[in-house]
């Protein structure tokens, strides 16, 4: 008999895998927490450290997004510029003076919007008991070849928006960026940074797309699609969508890696490519490939979220993986060619 967490997880992952529609049921709400950071900004590495511990304290409750704007996000010589319209244009209306500073869910707390790092726990712990008053739902398409990403982003309202008409946003974020960045703390400036969730761009403007009336039991899908650029790694990019009010209060938000397509719970049935023992899995899994490969193996989560990349030598036949301290539930190995298997962790 499967664990009971296997069942769980697998309805969360077929909910991003888009095999299954937005849920009608009230939900959680979730928290986003917008971050505004720059490269030469000598105190972001301490704000991102507290954006960190605040989403490994509410695992999926916070999505985190990095937005490089304001006058130390403006790069010199060999430095990237992880500036976005999107975010210069948020920022300006915002009233961005400084960073690090931060938005959570855009709600006023202690009588302002934007704020400092060392209000944010009080900030989202202020609103994660309660109920979302809109689900969001994603179903991923994902061509590596083309590099073509289509999304379906579903919405349900389960009690009516007091601020309706309300908006939907779109926003893509990459993470794993190696760049500089400055740094007052210790170890000091880094050449060779690791930028986590940086925002890349849009796929709505910047007010959003225009939804209904914000009805209990409204509901509906956007359809979107972008090529993603050559010189983004797809592996690392997320899609973050959230339904706000016109400029005010982010009501619900969801998130799903690009690599995640609705076609890999299907894959994930068929022949995998390689076959994991033992599974259910204890402390290890042995992976036996059924090619010889060379590349990546990848352990994904049930959201979708890549945990570990474990790498595969010229020839290599068999890997084994240690996954003892990963908690109970269901996962998913896939190659880099995008075949996948079902992986549970049960003890």
């Amino acid at each position: 008999m499967p664990h009971p967490l296997y069942f769980a997880a697998l309805l969360s992952l077929l909910s991003v895998a888009g095999m299954a529609q937005v849920s009608t049921d009230p939900q959680p709400r979730k928290v986003l927490l917008e971050e505004f950071t720059a490269i030469n900004c000598g105190n972001c590495p301490a704000g991102h450290a507290t954006a960190a511990s605040l989403v490994a304290a509410n695992t999926g409750r916070v999505v985190l997004m990095h937005i490089h704007a304001g006058s130390l996000a403006v790069p010199s010589g060999s430095q990237p510029d992880l500036r976005t319209a999107w975010g210069t244009a948020l920022a300006s209306a915002s009233g961005l003076s400084f960073t690090p500073q931060g938005m959570v869910s855009r709600k006023s707390y202690n009588g302002t919007t934007l704020l400092g790092a060392a209000s944010w726990n009080a900030a989202t712990n202020a609103l994660l008991p309660q109920n979302a008053i809109v689900n969001i739902g994603l179903a991923v398409q994902y061509d590596p070849d083309t590099r073509l990403l289509t999304l379906d982003v579903e919405h349900y309202y389960t009690a009516a928006s007091a601020g309706a008409p309300d908006r939907l946003h779109v926003v893509l974020s990459e993470d794993h960026i190696t760049a500089y960045q400055a740094n007052y703390g210790p170890g000091g400036a880094q050449q060779a940074y690791d930028h986590r969730y940086v925002v890349r761009t849009s796929l709505t403007p910047n007010a959003g797309d225009a939804l209904g009336n914000g009805s209990q039991g409204e509901g509906g899908t956007n359809n979107i699609s972008i090529t993603l650029p050559m010189n983004w790694n797809a592996e690392n990019v997320r899609i973050v969508a959230f339904v706000s009010e016109a400029n005010g209060e982010v009501h619900n938000v969801a998130e799903a890696p690009v690599e995640t397509g609705s076609n890999m719970i299907e894959e994930a049935l068929e022949e995998a490519g390689f076959t994991l023992f033992p599974n259910p899995a204890n402390d290890q899994v042995d992976v036996m490939l059924n090619e010889q490969v060379s590349g990546a193996v990848l352990l994904r989560d049930a959201s979708g979220r890549l945990l570990h990349r474990f790498i595969a030598g010229p020839g290599q036949r068999q890997l084994l993986l240690n996954v003892a301290g990963f908690a109970e539930g269901l996962y998913l190995v896939s190659d880099e060619r995008g075949r996948s298997a079902r992986l549970i962790i049960q003890r």
